[in-house]
């Protein structure tokens, strides 16, 4: 087993198989575990620098399996894809210091988030535990004008905040660190229907 070893964790689907093809591509060993008992047990036999967890494994363990990579395996960066914003929500990913991705995430995209330099290790920035998480957006493509390219991506980032949060302004305040009113204002400056966030979750 060499020292760089990406671990992905699901049931076995399509999806998790394209996501495999996209890690080996760029990792010559790649550890795709149905369940986490399996992925126990490869933590502590290899090296592995990253765990790409995808809905809930197959035997319902997930919540426990994050704590014990928290606690246990603090260097190890967690990417996070689950079925549903509900299901992120209930896992808390905050707690886990998780990069939470949406679950619809094609696959480029994903190749993108993992390996975003050229060197075809993942991006082992480490990872914030108990406390801050990251969001994954979709891949978008920006105006060459920096005003409205940073106002497409500001709008796009609030709105998967408050999506997260349920479109709970003062919870998404507290997320970006950000003062209510001040949210409030770039709320309103984007458009965005806080309202309809919440009827939709």
């Amino acid at each position: 087993m060499s020292k760089n070893s990406f671990l992905i964790v699901g049931p076995p689907s399509p999806l998790r198989d394209q996501y495999e093809l996209v890690v080996r591509r760029r990792m010559s060993d790649v550890i795709v575990c149905a369940d986490t008992v399996c992925a126990r047990a490869w933590l502590l036999e290899a090296d592995v620098p990253a765990v790409l967890v995808l809905g809930a494994a197959a035997d319902n363990d997930t919540e426990t399996f994050l704590s014990e990579i928290r606690d246990k395996h603090a260097q190890v960066l967690v990417f996070l894809m689950g079925s549903s914003e509900t299901e992120m929500l209930k896992l808390s990913p905050d707690w886990y210091g998780a990069v939470v991705l949406p679950p619809d995430m094609s696959v480029g995209h994903l190749e993108r988030v993992l390996f975003p330099a050229a060197s075809g290790v993942p991006n082992l920035a480490p990872a914030p535990r108990m406390g801050t998480t990251s969001i994954a957006l979709d891949a978008m493509e920006y105006p060459l004008h920096l005003g409205r390219a940073k106002a497409l991506f500001e709008s796009e980032f609030l709105k998967r905040v408050l999506q997260r949060e349920r479109g709970n302004v003062s919870r998404a305040a507290r997320t970006i660190d950000s003062a209510r009113r001040n949210l409030q204002v770039k709320i309103q400056a984007h458009k965005i229907d806080v309202a309809r966030i919440r009827h939709d979750r």
